[in-house]
């Protein structure tokens, strides 16, 4: 059975929200803190609505100074920014779906050496039910 993560796993945003309240400046960021952050995003649509053949994360949209980065691009920007602006190592992980997945390995070659990423396909973790929280069936002749 699926449980759950406890209060010692999940901290609600309003319980991270009031550990940077009182910070006066950035140098008061707390380490502690940013060595738990994860970065984590949702890649796993593809943007073929959009015209894209890809993951909508590699659209391209207009950015200032009419420079052309995609969406995936400003990501890592700020991931890089937060990192080098307080000396952490904040990863980014990408959920994937199964289209996504081969496409983003190869895309996120690029940034190597800007951000550490960790990639994932949720088709590797179980869909689950919300009311009960257990595995939902492969198909529909399948048992709960």
């Amino acid at each position: 059975e699926i449980k759950t993560p406890g209060t010692t796993v999940l901290i609600p945003y309003e319980k991270v929200a009031e550990q940077f309240a009182n910070v006066a400046d950035d140098e008061d960021v707390d380490r502690a803190l940013l060595d738990k952050l994860v970065v984590l995003k949702l890649n796993g649509g593809l943007g073929t609505t959009m015209g894209c053949q890809g993951p909508k994360s590699v659209i391209e949209v207009r950015a200032e100074g009419g420079n052309e980065y995609t969406f995936l691009d400003l990501t890592v920007q700020q991931v890089a920014h937060l990192n080098r602006k307080y000396g952490a190592q904040v990863p980014l992980v990408l959920m994937n779906s199964f289209n996504t997945d081969a496409d983003t390995e190869k895309v996120i070659r690029k940034y190597q050496d800007k951000v550490q990423i960790y990639t994932f396909s949720q088709k590797r973790f179980p869909r689950i039910w919300k009311e009960s929280m257990r595995p939902c069936p492969k198909d529909f002749t399948g048992k709960l």
